[in-house]
């Protein structure tokens, strides 16, 4: 159970995160900010007063290199597609020629994420979310493309363009994220504390517990730093103008980026107030049957709040922010390029969009979101149907193949698997996969299983998860994450020490990984080496103390 002193911390904490998330969202910046004026004096384009000038890097940056290994330990890493990146990153050439801004930093990356996201980090890489390409790739060809794709790396360049990265505001959000960071590793120490008491839980209260710990892990993934309103106008501003002087349409170029992002996150909110619902409702069941203690529940409610009230403030409103950007650009540019639907199709677009390994990519991502998307809903049906997909794709790959583009893929399967192998035998029975199928008479006879359908499925993540960290081939953190707890849990120290140091030396301790990396080492008793990562931490990333040293204490 928490100490009454920790649960007051949190509950002050989680008042004090509510009051930042409204500040964030009502705030506008300071009249004497540089570019609110720059952006204000609009006598003339945006770009124009920056072209020429060099650029200053910003005092957060931390090393593009380092920043990429950071971004790809992160939720689900990166995606491998040496054309894609290619192609984008000539698109991008293209915009920071028209620039003219000396020194101008940026290079894209393709990020596994199951939305149409975009993140622009303080040293000038720039990671969008493969539905980018999915979403513009119409079947017709019939629009530009490319024009979108330029319009969204204009956005995110101009970010970068205009030292967004150096606000106080971006200084904010990072802090807003730490807070919530250990706020929600709380949850999970005492959510850790109810499974593994000594206090036998209900088969309903247990499986309550877990699904909330599953749903606090699926929302590590949702947050973003968010920009300002006044930033996001002038990176829009800015994005016209890169965009014009390229050669771009805007109707298929800004005006659709814009419509494109809009109805994006509406989605994206509609999905993760879902996933908010269904935490919320089985904490308000296990709490009802007296469960669950009531501080959980409190803490979790709070942090629902929250995390709902951020996810609404991270841009401007959709229909005031295109007007915005249709008055400058009818100030500043002719109506024959603004109103000009026309915008003819790259002949290097419809290459990387029709090529046949990418078309497999798309559709092997797609696949594997859609196991994330049955999964996290954590209803029986949907868990089954989770199962079933997952068998039939990854049987037909094979255990032996999974690589760097396919592993999202068993880890999804793997997950529902786990998670269904603790359930009720009585339940557990109708998660099993069918049994494939023996071609010829000569087949051989398949190994014996166990009779009990927990022990099945539970030997069948055994096997997925083998798989997958024997290859080496995952591109996050997550699976290794997954493994090490397991083994921790069944009392494999050796085999979860052993795959710590596979991930320090493969994650070279990023900064995404490191208090959990730390965590870890302190629930397989190496004490030593916790404390030398905690002093690491401290000289490292110095913002990130206190997370490394609650990270250290095992409760």
């Amino acid at each position: 159970m928490m100490r009454p002193r920790l649960r007051a911390v949190l509950l002050v904490t989680a008042t004090m995160l509510a009051a930042s998330a409204h500040a964030q969202e009502t705030a506008e910046p300071a009249a004497g900010n540089f570019f609110t004026r720059l952006f204000a004096s609009n006598d003339k384009p945006v770009l124009a007063k920056l072209t020429g000038q060099p650029f200053k890097p910003s005092s957060q940056a931390i090393g593009a290199d380092r920043d990429l290994l950071n971004q790809r330990a992160s939720g689900y890493g990166l995606i491998a597609s040496d054309s894609l990146e290619a192609y984008a990153n000539g698109v991008l050439e293209k915009l920071k020629a028209q620039a003219g801004i000396p020194g101008l930093p940026g290079k894209v990356y393709l990020s596994a994420t199951d939305d149409l996201a975009a993140v622009t980090t303080a040293d000038g890489n720039i990671y969008i979310g493969y539905r980018w390409f999915e979403n513009l790739n119409a079947a017709s060809f019939k629009y530009g493309q490319e024009d979108t794709l330029a319009a969204l790396l204009a956005h995110e360049l101009a970010h970068i363009a205009l030292g967004h990265h150096n606000s106080d505001f971006l200084a904010n959000a990072g802090k807003w994220l730490q807070r919530y960071y250990a706020q929600g590793m709380a949850i999970k120490t005492a959510l850790d504390q109810k499974l593994q008491g000594t206090i036998a839980l209900p088969e309903r209260a247990t499986n309550n517990l877990r699904k909330m710990q599953y749903m606090v892990e699926i929302m590590d993934g949702m947050l973003h730093p968010a920009w300002k309103r006044g930033q996001e106008e002038e990176a829009d501003a800015v994005a016209v103008d890169l965009t014009r002087a390229a050669g771009y349409s805007y109707q298929e170029g800004v005006k659709r980026f814009l419509e494109l992002n809009s109805s994006a996150e509406l989605v994206q909110k509609e999905r993760d107030d879902a996933r908010l619902k269904t935490m919320r409702d089985d904490v308000e069941s296990s709490l009802k049957e007296g469960k669950i203690d009531a501080a959980i529940n409190g803490i979790a409610g709070q942090l629902g709040e929250q995390l709902q009230g951020m996810l609404t403030a991270t841009h401007p409103d959709p229909a005031a922010r295109l007007a915005k950007v249709s008055s400058y650009v009818a100030k500043h540019y002719p109506a024959d390029w603004y109103e000009d639907a026309q915008a003819p199709v790259s002949t290097d677009y419809r290459k990387v969009a029709l090529d046949k390994r990418n078309v497999e990519l798309f559709e092997m991502y797609n696949n594997a979101f859609q196991l994330e998307n049955l999964y996290s809903s954590m209803k029986p049906d949907d868990m089954r149907a989770a199962i079933t997909l997952g068998d039939k794709i990854t049987r037909k790959i094979g255990l032996a193949h999974v690589n760097r583009n396919n592993w999202l893929l068993f880890y999804g399967y793997a997950r529902a698997v786990r998670y269904s192998s603790a359930l009720a035998p009585e339940v557990a029975s109708a998660m099993l996969p069918p049994a494939p199928a023996r071609k010829g008479r000569k087949a051989k006879a398949a190994p014996p299983v166990p009779s009990d359908p927990s022990a099945q499925l539970a030997l069948r993540a055994d096997e997925l998860e083998q798989a997958l960290i024997a290859s080496e081939a995952a591109m996050s953190f997550k699976p290794y994450e997954d493994s090490i707890k397991l083994a921790l849990e069944t009392g494999k120290r050796d085999r979860a020490l052993q795959l710590l140091a596979t991930t320090d030396k493969k994650f070279e301790l990023a900064r995404s990984t490191l208090p959990k990396t730390i965590g870890l080492y302190a629930r397989a008793n190496e004490s030593k080496r916790a404390s030398e990562l905690v002093t690491y931490c401290h000289t490292t990333y110095i913002d990130m103390r206190d997370e490394c040293n609650k990270a250290s204490v095992v409760k």
